[in-house]
C-alpha cells in the first residue's frame, strides 16, 4: 500500500525490476502477477508531488503485501508545466532523457555525492550510456531555465 504516511496515494506508479509497472488504485494499491517465489526484486515508487522510493522487497510465497510512505516534495521545486520523461527506470545501458524545455546542465551523482557525469547545454532529447556504471541508486539532475529536476534512478 503507497501513502503519504497516513492516506492512501491514487495514481502512483510502482515499477518492479524485471516485471513492469502498475498504477496504484484509489487504496494506494497496486497487484503484480507472475513474481517468482524466494526472489529479491528492486522497486521503484513515485507520484505527483511526491519523493520517488526506490527499494528492495524479498518474495517468500505468491502473496506479499508491502507499505511504502512516500514523502512529499518540499525541498526540489516542481517546474510548472514542464514535460520531462526519464525513462527506462530501472535502467540497465541506455538512460533517455525527454524534455521540452531547454535543459542547461545535468549532473549524474552517485549517493555518495560523487559526480559521475556532467553536461552542459544537452539537446531536448538526448541517450546516456549507463552500461558501465556499477548497479546502485543514482542521483540526476537538471537545470533548465525554470528549475531544477531531481530523480533517482536505479541500475
Amino acid at each position: 500500500t503507497v501513502t503519504d504516511g497516513s492516506n492512501a496515494i491514487a495514481g502512483a506508479n510502482i515499477s518492479i525490476d524485471g516485471y513492469g509497472s502498475q498504477t496504484t488504485d484509489n487504496q494506494g494499491q497496486a497487484v503484480f502477477a507472475g513474481i517468482m517465489p524466494n526472489s529479491t526484486l528492486i522497486y521503484t515508487v513515485n507520484a505527483d508531488g511526491y519523493l520517488d522510493k526506490t527499494d528492495t522487497i524479498t518474495v517468500v510465497d505468491s502473496d506479499v503485501n508491502e507499505d511504502v510512505d512516500l514523502q512529499p516534495v518540499t525541498a526540489i521545486r516542481n517546474i510548472a508545466g514542464a514535460n520531462i520523461k526519464i525513462y527506462p527506470n530501472p535502467v540497465s545501458d541506455v538512460l533517455n532523457i525527454e524534455s521540452d524545455k531547454d535543459i542547461t546542465e545535468l549532473t549524474l551523482t552517485d549517493l555518495s555525492g560523487k559526480t559521475i557525469l556532467m553536461l552542459n547545454n544537452i539537446p531536448k532529447t538526448i541517450k546516456i550510456n549507463v552500461s558501465e556504471l556499477q548497479p546502485g541508486i543514482y542521483v540526476i539532475r537538471l537545470n533548465t531555465v525554470s528549475g531544477v529536476i531531481v530523480r533517482k534512478i536505479v541500475k
